[in-house]
């Protein structure tokens, strides 16, 4: 069977590092069992059942790979394939199999999903972020590996700076990338006001964007009245308490107020003050 081509980056992957033979086995379809490391990517069903009509018509064009761990056979890539061709009621698949420990065996996952095309730009980031956590690996490294530019992988990590609200919208297919985009560097609380805005009036990428350079404008032309505030409130707490206090009233909408004490006694003093009895910690 010819060899095909599993993407740039597996292909190099598998090829290059991980093989130990190039010897294609036909193998019992519940000899098989899914990989436990392999990242959490969504299967639906529409997918499986469709690719399955696929192989009862044509076979299975490209082999899973698998690795022996305690005797039996374990998938490293192609389990989409392998569910399909369960689906389509084949009792075995041709596989690859190759050497591989724990830690090559995840890479090849990642990047063969990674690889994909219908991946959300959350499942993405996250894929992203493992192989930058597990394996040391730069952004110019992660974008040779799946063949995309260094900056896409870039922009894509920089969605994770979002709220996990914001990045659920992405998820689910409710706020798109660009959608999303200008909303980093915003505050969580600003994100998520501005999403569901965005997705409530259907706003392009570029009338987000002109949203926020709106409120970005509001909150500077606030901001040196917001410091004059703070800074007479500060005084006037100081004064009145005793202690260092510090008021941040934020443009956005969030204040902060935080007082200072030089030991644990003053602040035991000035709970007392507060509640009238006394604590001890």
């Amino acid at each position: 069977m010819a060899k095909k081509v599993l993407g740039r980056g597996l292909d190099a992957l598998i090829s290059n590092e991980l093989v130990n033979t190039e010897e294609i086995l036909l193998i019992g379809i519940d000899e098989i069992e899914p990989n436990p490391l392999q990242p959490r990517i969504a299967f639906s069903d529409e997918e499986i059942n469709s690719l399955a009509e696929s192989i009862k018509k044509r076979g299975v064009l490209q082999p899973v790979i698998v690795r022996k761990v305690d005797g039996k056979y374990q998938l490293v890539a192609g389990e989409r394939r392998w569910r399909a061709a369960k689906v389509a009621g084949l009792d075995k698949i041709p596989a690859r199999v190759i050497d591989i420990d724990d830690n090559g065996a995840l890479e090849i996952a990642l990047v063969e999903n990674l690889d994909r095309k219908d991946l959300n730009p959350i499942e993405l980031a996250k894929g992203y972020q493992l192989l930058k956590e597990r394996f040391k690996l730069t952004q110019e490294e992660i974008a040779r590996k799946i063949g995309r530019s260094r900056s896409a992988v870039a922009n894509t990590l920089r969605l994770l700076q979002l709220d996990e609200e914001v990045q659920k919208l992405i998820h689910e297919g409710k706020l798109t990338e660009g959608q999303a985009r200008p909303l980093i560097g915003l505050p969580k609380e600003i994100q998520t006001e501005i999403a569901k805005v965005v997705v409530e009036k259907g706003l392009s990428a570029r009338q987000v964007e002109e949203l926020v350079k709106k409120r970005r404008s509001k909150s500077e032309k606030g901001d040196s009245k917001d410091r004059e505030i703070s800074r007479i409130i500060s005084k006037l707490l100081t004064d009145r308490l005793k202690y260092r206090v510090r008021v941040n009233l934020s443009p956005w909408g969030k204040t902060k107020l935080s007082i200072e004490f030089k030991n644990k006694d003053e602040l035991k003093k000035f709970i007392q003050g507060l509640i009238g009895e006394e604590i001890e910690f």
